[in-house]
């Protein structure tokens, strides 16, 4: 039974439905939803930008309908390609797709944006419709943001104009800004031609637009910057500012380069000065108030046991750096005995405490990514020239063959898996006889492969039982978990404590920071391979870890290190090598 209301209100007699009027009754609703549904679609293209562009354009009708089952808005026909267009016609409608794309070509080129060249391109020096020339034609008079047609400032939606505004990233926009541009735009007239030095020229003052605006840069942000480049200045190539082969591999190109050498720099200065601001803190404590000084020091840092509030302890945690170093220093501590003093170094949130203490003592001695990159270059060809050990050929072998279905992380687990090979564990003194490590014992001290999850406890348990029968402490170590070649779980353990990272170099990263951090020694089975992690890949240079005699033209070959023969020496007259 339906029940009818009028416009007041009020209840009017009910409409039984009968076999008779059942028919007409459905008719009309039928009619009437269809009804409601044609105004509502006339409603929605009577107010929609997109509509009124493509009716500017003539090509309401044909395309509507189209781009609203693609689900493009305005917003989306700002950032549309080549591709997309030809995605959308799919080889039909020729004639309108000719006409939709030199239409979507010149209004993107009102609003500052060049995904589409203009159809008189390329080459023309002199040609009035390319980017430049009319970007030169209107310095003095009107910049490119304010070239735009009335409609793009009026009738675009508030979601696609917050889009543009929110990282001005115009290329044009910020050349314009710039004095010398003028004259690097001319000369590109005329020649058709960029030098080294003016790609530098570009790339430089691209990222300094995006540093002084505090703004970053994600891949695909990256990737349209180096588009938009090649649209002002066609004769370049993409791959020179910005190029990814896949997400496995790690972005390159000028501007990718420059941007995070930009992040690098800025971050070593932050870091820089905050070290700096501490010590001159520390340096200005009065010589007879030391003493009061350290004890509250030290009761501040008794305190951090119990807060839990996570802003208060990063103050305090900040607060006690050079007291916490000072006791890691003159006391030898042990990893229990460091654990028992701070307790949250084993707690969820221990590797941003860790990165503190380690930015403070070696700001500039981050985990060289550029390096470790040359590094896997060549990997293949100094690993089928250095290893020897049978087992390990074998499992070379096997990654070569893999290598191009492997991802990023596992191509690094057995890159450095293989580097064991190469940096030969040596022998150790233990209780009045020699011991002899193997390579798969130095792998294992490093990293530790496991097929489940579940078996990280036990793990642990076993690399305890065993430090405890040769009176020894349990150093961090890294575990992997899942098939070999397909890991994806990876932890850093320390003691019982296991820290969970998205990737493997991460993990490198946290365990190397934490040995030096809590002045651990290297476990004595990886001795030679931890140096290498050190020096070249740290770059810390320090001359209580010696490089090895037998390591040191390996060491050369891979990175043209030049090892000082004092080092050497004082190597080869410790026959029991690090302790």
């Amino acid at each position: 039974m339906d029940v009818n209301v009028n416009n007041d209100g009020k209840f009017l007699n009910p409409t039984y439905v009968t076999l008779e009027n059942s028919d007409l009754i459905s008719s009309s609703s039928s009619e009437n939803a269809n009804k409601t549904s044609d105004q509502a679609e006339i409603f929605s293209a009577t107010n929609d930008p997109l509509a009124d562009l493509l009716r500017k354009w003539n090509l309401f009708d044909d395309l509507y309908e189209v781009l609203k089952s693609k689900r493009v808005t305005l917003e989306v026909l700002m950032y549309m390609k080549e591709r997309h267009v030809d995605e959308i016609f799919s080889g039909q409608n020729f004639d309108i797709k000719i006409i939709f794309e030199h239409k979507l070509g010149d209004w993107q080129n009102e609003c500052g944006i060049y995904n589409l060249k203009p159809q008189s391109w390329p080459g023309a020096s002199k040609n009035v419709n390319s980017p430049i020339h009319q970007w030169l034609a209107n310095i003095g008079e009107k910049t490119p943001s304010s070239t735009c047609s009335h409609y793009s400032e009026a009738n675009v939606s508030r979601t696609a104009s917050r889009c543009l505004n929110v990282f001005q990233m115009n290329v044009l926009s910020i050349l314009e800004k710039v004095e010398q541009s003028k004259s690097l735009l001319k000369k590109y007239e005329e020649t058709q031609k960029l030098t080294p030095d003016d790609r530098t020229w570009i790339v430089h003052h691209i990222i300094q637009h995006v540093v002084e605006n505090e703004k970053k840069i994600t891949v695909n942000q990256c990737k349209d910057l180096a588009e938009q480049i090649i649209n002002i200045f066609p004769t370049e190539s993409v791959v020179t500012y910005f190029s990814q082969d896949n997400k496995k591999n790690p972005p390159k190109g000028k501007l990718w380069d420059r941007y995070q050498n930009r992040q690098r720099l800025l971050k070593k200065t932050v870091n820089q000065n905050r070290k700096r601001k501490l010590a001159e803190d520390f340096e200005n404590i009065n010589p007879s108030e030391t003493s009061a000084d350290f004890e509250e020091l030290k009761r501040i840092s008794a305190e951090l046991k119990y807060i839990r509030d996570w802003e208060q302890v990063l103050k305090k945690w900040n607060q006690t750096i050079l007291y916490r170093k000072k006791k890691l220093d003159e006391n030898n501590m042990t990893l229990q005995e460091i654990l028992k003093d701070w307790p949250l170094f084993k707690c969820s949130r221990a590797p941003e405490l860790v990165n503190i203490d380690y930015m403070f003592s070696y700001p500039e001695n981050n985990f060289n990514f550029s390096k470790w990159e040359k590094f896997c270059e060549v990997a293949e060809k100094i690993f089928s020239e250095r290893v020897k050990d049978i087992k390990c050929k074998g499992f070379l072998k096997k990654t070569i063959e893999k290598k191009h279905s492997l991802s990023s992380d596992n191509l690094n687990i057995c890159f450095m898996r293989l580097l064991h090979a190469i940096l030969i564990p040596h022998t150790k003194v233990f209780q009045g006889s020699f011991i002899k490590y193997t390579i798969k014992d130095s792998q294992e001290s490093f990293t530790m492969p496991v097929s489940q999850a579940s078996d990280v406890d036990k793990i642990i348990a076993e690399k305890r039982t065993n430090c405890i029968k040769e009176k020894s402490t349990l150093q961090p170590f890294i575990v992997i978990v899942g098939k070999e070649f397909e890991y994806n779980m990876f932890y850093v353990c320390l003691d019982d404590i296991k820290f969970a990272f998205e990737s493997y170099v991460e993990t490198i990263q946290f365990c190397f920071k934490l040995m030096y951090t809590l002045n651990l020694k290297y476990p004595n089975e990886s001795v030679s391979f931890w140096t290498f992690i050190q020096k070249f890949l740290f770059d810390i240079q320090t001359q209580t870890v010696a490089i090895p005699i037998l390591l040191k033209n390996a060491w050369e070959m891979l990175f043209g290190f030049e090892t000082e023969r004092h080092q050497s020496d004082d190597y080869a007259n410790n026959c029991c090598g690090m302790e």
